[in-house]
């Protein structure tokens, strides 16, 4: 089912994407690498305007975030915004309070593996030169180079491991 998603995904059949990977995640709720590619389909899927309102009230959430990234919830708001390119919408979050490596809840995620994945180079170097952590692993321990590298994003991957990325980090099962 992660598979089909992944193909519908680079259709650009978004909804059908969506359901492949909730179907993934139905028949293993451990499967943490379905996750990352259904909140992208869900990015997609959601309106400007829509995506807007769950700005605000993430603005709102964001002050009662810790300043410590282990520690700071990355809210599902944000990673819409992120995924759909609002660099604004991000930027007054992070402004407001929000932490540049706050991850998100289920995979670990943090929206410059996010904004590596979905080939936002302008989301990137913003994060980039807020002072992301490049090196920064989710749940399977995955790194940003590595969910650019995975989506075929060769400039994203340069542009990581110019910051400073790691090249030597595993991902669970051994992979680079």
């Amino acid at each position: 089912h992660g598979r089909r998603g992944n193909a519908l995904q680079g259709l650009r059949r978004y909804e059908e994407a969506k359901r492949s990977y909730e179907r993934a995640l139905e028949l293993d709720a451990g499967n943490k690498v379905a996750h990352c590619p259904r909140l992208l389909c869900i990015t997609r899927l959601t309106t400007l305007s829509s995506a807007r309102q769950v700005v605000q009230k993430a603005l709102t959430d964001c002050k009662r975030l810790s300043a410590d990234s282990s520690q700071a919830s990355l809210p599902e708001d944000m990673l819409v915004a992120m995924g759909l390119g609002d660099l604004r919408a991000v930027e007054a979050w992070l402004s407001g309070g929000g932490h540049v490596d706050a991850r998100e809840k289920d995979a670990g995620a943090t929206m410059l593996m996010g904004a590596s994945a979905a080939g936002n180079e302008m989301m990137v170097t913003a994060l980039l030169q807020r002072g992301a952590n490049v090196n920064l692993q989710s749940n399977e321990r995955a790194t940003a180079p590595m969910m650019a590298s995975s989506q075929n994003r060769p400039a994203i991957v340069r542009r990581l491991l110019a910051a400073g990325a790691d090249p030597t980090l595993r991902q669970e099962g051994g992979c680079k």
